[in-house]
């Protein structure tokens, strides 16, 4: 059972953009490769755990909040290669079933976070 106080930060981190998994992960990583396509409001949460695909990539499923203010809820799957200087760098994505073409991961790349 919730005690109000514990009510109170769960409702405050669904609301604030700071919630969601680190992004020092891969699985973080993603859902902010997916709030970069997407245009999403605020942060994106996980859903369920993410799965390490046998190919090294990680495969999400999000749900966050779209521009028109609607909830969004999706799967996405992201590869990511390990540089000293940049940490992990995007190399692919598959979002809602759609492969990003590379001049997509280009520009979603310009609007990550370093990951160091």
């Amino acid at each position: 059972m919730f005690r109000p106080i514990s009510l109170l930060l769960v409702v405050a981190c669904a609301i604030s953009a700071g919630c969601g998994p680190s992004p020092d992960t891969p699985a973080g990583r993603c859902a902010a490769v997916v709030k970069a396509h997407l245009d999403l409001q605020g942060g994106v949460a996980l859903v369920g755990k993410a799965r390490e695909e046998p190919d090294g990539s990680v495969a999400i499923e999000y749900e966050g909040t779209g521009p028109m203010n609607l909830p969004v809820r999706g799967s996405a799957v992201c590869s990511f290669a390990v540089s000293p200087q940049q940490g992990l760098e995007l190399e692919g994505a598959i979002v809602d079933g759609v492969p990003l073409a590379e001049d997509e991961i280009s520009a979603i790349r310009q609007k990550l976070p370093s990951g160091d």
